[in-house]
């Protein structure tokens, strides 16, 4: 694991460590770590909303098939592209 060193005033030190308590946290460090973990989390959720309201807004709608898969991995097999079976 990595060590990062941040400069905080005075009362977000504080105030860090009294949530770290408060959560349950065995130290700053880990309840700084869960916030990341929660943003990155986040982030992640909102660029899947993103793409999928992408392809809503794409076009009219495709029933998807057995056959639509069929020619999807068609597809992907003539562009060489590895895929899982």
């Amino acid at each position: 694991m990595t060590t990062l060193n941040v400069s905080l005033p005075d009362t977000i030190e504080r105030w860090l460590h009294d949530q770290s308590i408060r959560d349950g946290f065995g130290s700053v460090s880990d309840y700084v770590a869960s916030l990341i973990q929660a943003e990155h989390h986040r982030r992640g959720e909102n660029k899947l909303r993103q793409l999928i309201q992408a392809g809503i807004d794409s076009g009219e709608p495709v029933e998807i098939t057995e056959e639509f898969w069929k020619q999807k991995h068609k597809e992907i097999d003539e562009r060489g592209w590895p895929r899982d079976e």
